[in-house]
């Protein structure tokens, strides 16, 4: 349940879905996680835009001494079939439809892509990675696993930059001059 209202410029369910995509971005060991990141466009599954709803970025270990790999975790929320026939951004390593129940049907989501669905009246997220009312149902397949090194980092800095704006910018924690001289 949302604790805060949604911004005006989305839906409730909308943002709602993209908070639960937040917590399960972490689950997935994300450590690096932002909403509305530009930059991951792939045209092959869709045309929409560079822009996905909710990105995270996760780093696993290599051999000691050289660069952790970065993996990508898109999230799409779709709170209408509408939207989804609207198209949705599949350019990150994993990819993941997320929807209320019983909006998408499981059929329609393209091969590579995961699917969660949740109950928006009965969910809970829980401390230790418990999630009630949230159902993986079908499994993402990597890809882009061929990425070049240098995308991925273009494509972390993305996500960093926007939670750091997000962070400070859009929901500042101390008051902010406005066109002041200080």
């Amino acid at each position: 349940m949302l604790i805060q209202p949604h911004p005006k410029n989305e839906t409730s369910q909308h943002y709602e879905l993209k908070q639960i995509s937040k917590y399960l971005a972490r689950h997935k060991g994300c450590r690096i996680i932002a909403e509305e990141v530009s930059g991951f466009a792939d045209k092959t599954i869709s045309n929409k835009s560079g822009i996905v709803d909710v990105a995270g970025i996760r780093f696993t270990p290599r051999i000691v001494r050289e660069l952790p790999d970065i993996v990508t975790y898109g999230f799409e929320a779709k709170a209408s079939l509408a939207d989804f026939r609207n198209g949705f951004n599949a350019g990150a390593n994993y990819t993941y439809i997320i929807a209320p129940k019983g909006i998408v049907n499981k059929n329609l989501i393209p091969e590579g892509i995961g699917f969660y669905e949740v109950d928006l009246d009965n969910y809970k997220i829980g401390f230790n990675r418990v999630y009630y009312g949230v159902e993986l149902i079908k499994k993402p397949q990597k890809r882009h696993a061929k990425k070049h090194h240098r995308t991925k980092f273009y494509d972390m800095k993305a996500v960093a930059t926007r939670a750091t704006n997000q962070d400070m910018f859009s929901n500042p924690k101390i008051m902010i001059a406005d066109n002041e001289r200080v």
